[in-house]
């Protein structure tokens, strides 16, 4: 289900969340990863990822968000607490959009994720009309860092 952009470019990939007992589609998910890596520890790197999913997490059908790290071997760079636990967004080249700059942390620090209904509408609309979006979250070990992905091609009808 990946559709290649460019060489060297990350692409959408998508996942069906399948019921281990009726083997029913009970969830979507597509997930990208940012083009650029961060070496947060010497020779210790992560990219960011922005994933979106249509599940039932809480009993009702509905779309959420979730930003955060993806690292091959390690699982240790961390959004900070202090400063901003949200993220600060650019589309195309478009202004700083500040709307997700407060939304809270997961428990483990890899990420936040955007639950509120209008939020995750507002953030899936701006991606699907984008076609590159750049990310700034502040990180524990190497301060604001900002991400870049290509965000062309998202096939989402949830």
């Amino acid at each position: 289900a990946q559709k290649q952009l460019q060489k060297g470019q990350e692409t959408w990939s998508y996942i069906d969340n399948k019921d281990d007992l009726s083997g029913k589609v009970v969830g979507v998910s597509a997930i990208l990863r940012s083009n650029n890596v961060l070496e947060y520890e010497p020779g210790k790197t992560t990219r960011l990822g922005i994933g979106i999913s249509y599940g039932s997490d809480t009993g009702k059908l509905q779309n959420s968000v979730f930003i955060g790290f993806h690292s091959d071997e390690y699982h240790m760079c961390r959004i900070s607490e202090v400063k901003g636990s949200g993220f600060l967004a650019t589309f195309d080249d478009g202004p700083i959009d500040y709307t997700w700059s407060l939304i809270y942390l997961l428990d483990n620090r890899k990420g936040v994720i955007i639950h509120e209904l209008d939020q995750v509408a507002d953030f899936i609309s701006k991606i699907k009309k984008s076609k590159k979006c750049r990310i700034q979250v502040n990180t524990e070990q190497a301060g604001r860092k900002t991400f870049e992905f290509n965000t062309e091609g998202l096939e989402w009808d949830y």
